[in-house]
């Protein structure tokens, strides 16, 4: 049922949704559907196993033995052969073993229940992935759409001044040079537009393939960049080391020495020895043959004990095993540490300088703007050429992709900080933007 529901949902989302696609629409939809996603969480449900099975170990196990032959023998003594005789046998039984020595098993459940935090840790950190993933592919269809859009309505704008200059050619106001050097801009643009456009449509694409659903649009984002320059001071090398432990991955790797120092505790108790609680009942019936017809039932309780007294070395071999492993999981957490270090101080400059790029490019629009609109009003009164005209609106177009690009990747730079500490959640990204 639950599975019907969510099918029904995909399949209503698809049809609300495959026009015109927010952001929060799209990170409900690649929760739902993304591939990667969806296996993070079959591997997290496998792991709710690890100590249940662990568990069982410390209780007792009970086995039922059930067995019904019909035997037919003839014994045969030197010359004298005895008559055939058939008969029924049967067998019940059934066995209680309890251990009574639990400190493996104690260490064993103590290995499953750092495994089940690890795989939890493991998910966290898919899910930061999964976030990155969906919002870095959004902002992506976000810029080809954007740099689409300017072409063609650049493109627009040049086939109407294209017109013009064709009359005014005609009336002696404009010179052929004018009118072929526009139509030598419309082709550029032209070539551009078909090379955005099939960028714009793979970018779609590959969004669907996170959200699972048909994609024709996606709704524009206006950054809030107030928010970030705000958020941003908090970043230090204090702020690392003082939420090191809300980092999955380092928390992973921390849960992997605890698992390694267990399993070496473990090995080193191989040479102690087991002991059970053993007991059984049992009836059965026509057990030989000179007592076909008698009747046999028995019960005991007891204490089994089990020591190994040699293994080939195999326990000494375990040993010195998991004290390599034990060091190495030792040196991969300081490397892991280390990495996450350089990848978050990396982050942290990349949002900076981004920072200072996008206010030096507001500045630049704001002047490109002036730019061409002192060139209309020059072409208007004869002192600017359609030409300078089309190399400034060239210019304000490319600082405009420049900003959306620059946009995107202090968004990016965001949300890869954060889910380096784990904390990207849909609202979180949500009030990134206006």
């Amino acid at each position: 049922m639950k599975r019907l529901f969510l099918l029904i949902t995909v399949f209503a989302m698809s049809n609300c949704f495959a026009n015109n696609l927010t952001l929060v629409e799209v990170i409900d939809l690649a929760i739902n559907n993304d591939r990667l996603w969806r296996i993070a969480e079959s591997k997290s449900l496998e792991a709710r196993e690890y100590v249940p099975k662990a568990y069982s170990q410390l209780l007792p196990s009970v086995n039922l033995s059930v067995s019904s032959t019909q035997v037919t023998q003839q014994l045969t003594s030197g010359s004298l052969v005895n008559p055939e005789q058939s008969y029924p046998s049967q067998n019940k039984s059934i066995n209680i073993r309890q251990p009574l020595v639990i400190s493996k098993q104690l260490d064993s459940l103590r290995i499953a229940r750092y495994q089940e935090e690890q795989a939890q840790h493991i998910k966290n950190e898919e899910f930061q992935q999964l976030l990155i993933r969906a919002v870095s592919q959004y902002l992506d269809v976000n810029s080809e759409k954007n740099k689409y859009d300017l072409i063609v309505s650049q493109r627009k704008e040049l086939e109407t001044r294209y017109k013009a200059a064709l009359i005014s050619n005609k009336v002696g106001q404009a010179s052929q040079l004018d009118v072929d050097e526009i139509n030598v801009q419309i082709n550029i643009l032209k070539s551009n537009e078909i090379r955005s456009e099939k960028n714009f449509k793979m970018s779609l694409k590959q969004l669907e393939n996170i959200v699972g659903i048909n994609v024709q649009s996606i709704s524009d984002l206006s950054l809030n960049l107030k928010k970030i320059e705000n958020e941003i001071y908090l970043y230090n090398n204090d702020y690392f080391y003082s939420n090191i432990n809300l980092i999955p991955k380092y928390l992973s790797q921390l849960k992997e020495v605890n698992i390694a120092e267990t399993n070496l505790i473990l090995a080193q108790k191989g040479h102690l020895p087991s002991v059970d609680l053993i007991a059984q009942i049992g009836r059965s019936n026509g057990e030989n043959s000179f007592f076909t017809n008698t009747k046999n039932e028995n019960k005991f309780i007891g204490i089994q004990l089990n020591l190994s007294l040699f293994s080939g070395g195999a326990i000494e071999s375990q040993i010195r095993t998991y004290i390599a492993k034990l060091e190495q999981t030792k040196e991969n957490l300081e490397f892991s540490k280390d990495n996450l270090k350089i990848q978050f101080q990396k982050e942290i400059d990349t949002l900076e300088y981004n920072l200072k790029l996008i206010k030096a490019l507001e500045t630049a629009l704001t002047s490109s703007d002036q730019t061409v609109g002192s060139n209309i009003l020059g072409l208007k009164a004869g002192s600017k050429s359609i030409l300078d005209l089309i190399k400034s609106e060239n210019q304000r177009i490319e600082l405009r992709s420049n900003y959306v690009q620059t946009s995107n990747e202090i968004i990016k730079s965001m949300l890869r900080i954060n889910g380096i500490f784990g904390v990207n959640n849909k609202d979180k990204i949500v009030n990134l933007f206006h």
